[in-house]
């Protein structure tokens, strides 16, 4: 029997216009194993379906800058990324996309919370700013989506 290293406590909730989602997993990984997955912009790109090239231009204490380039069937796109980690279970982010002809700013959390020494509980909470109205055929693969997100950085926490 495969024992799941990350399952998802709740299904991921998002907004009807699918503009405000969140998403929350326990990991089999201590919480700062988990903090060194996500802090590691750098390598995303390595582990995260879709980001073709992702790179740390600074990092200044608690917080970095970088660039993440996405693509998927339906977009193309460069964020530029802002990330703070002050000491805490909280690091807040916004990303800026390159072409903000559909997406304005993507904005939200990571939260990282200690279950026990080998376990953490870790939400992702994404509020995406649009130009314009977006179609409700987007609710469902931004629901899939912020699952499947969440479970990549939970499964490369727990190696």
């Amino acid at each position: 029997m495969t024992v799941p290293i990350a399952e998802l406590s709740s299904v991921p909730q998002v907004s009807a216009e699918g503009t405000h989602g969140v998403a929350a997993m326990r990991v089999a990984a201590p919480a700062a194993d988990v903090w060194q997955v996500i802090l590691a912009v750098e390598d995303w790109s390595s582990f995260v379906p879709h980001i073709t090239r992702s790179v740390v231009a600074a990092r200044s204490g608690a917080s970095l800058s970088g660039d993440v380039d996405v693509e998927t069937k339906d977009i193309a796109t460069s964020l530029a990324v802002r990330m703070a980690h002050p000491p805490g279970t909280v690091a807040p982010f916004v990303a800026v996309p390159s072409d903000t002809t559909v997406v304005r700013a993507i904005s939200g959390l990571w939260i990282v919370t200690p279950i026990d020494a080998d376990n953490a509980a870790i939400e992702l909470q994404l509020d995406v700013s649009t130009t314009f109205w977006v179609p409700d055929a987007i609710y469902p693969s931004a629901k899939e989506g912020l699952g499947t997100l969440l479970a990549v950085f939970a499964r490369q926490a727990a190696r």
